[in-house]
């Protein structure tokens, strides 16, 4: 567990530096459109890099997301259960959870292959969509493990609802 533990806190460290990367390349970008429009002169495919550059800052962002638990949560409710009930809730979510992100995951890395071996490139620049499909499936397969490695830790009590 604590070999899971520590390789998925590296790789979500590496994604997170990645995900705020995107950000800040998409605010770069965004400027440099602006300016060059007022000018007459705007950035060729920005809207193109912009739309990949969301995609991959989502996607990298997801672990992170995770394990600093910002996600939403019905806290109201959660709240005014029990040890016993807030262990079953979370187990219940967790295991939805990690079976829609799990199918999300495959499908996602089926979509990349699909779309590498179609030679689908985007509309302007011809960049390779199936890279940035393939990112978002590898971000989509962090957060399972992620999930997965919280439910091992709630069966296992090493961790408490």
């Amino acid at each position: 567990m604590n070999a899971l533990t520590s390789t998925l806190s590296v790789i979500e460290r590496a994604m997170r530096a990645l995900a705020a990367c995107c950000l800040a390349c998409m605010a770069l970008i965004t400027v440099i459109d602006v300016t060059g429009r007022a000018f007459g002169h705007p950035l060729f495919g920005s809207e193109e890099i912009t739309a990949f550059l969301a995609a991959l800052a989502v996607a990298m962002s997801l672990p992170y997301a995770h394990s600093q638990r910002s996600h939403i949560a019905v806290e109201l409710f959660y709240v005014r259960l029990g040890r016993t009930a807030r262990t079953a809730a979370s187990l219940l979510t967790g295991t939805l959870s990690l079976a829609a992100f799990g199918v999300l995951s495959w499908r996602m890395a089926r979509f990349a292959l699909t779309t590498r071996e179609s030679g689908e490139v985007s509309m302007n620049l011809g960049l390779p969509e199936w890279m940035v499909m393939g990112a978002v499936a590898l971000g989509c397969a962090v957060f399972t493990l992620m999930i997965l490695r919280d439910i091992l830790r709630l069966v296992t009590g090493v961790e408490q609802a």
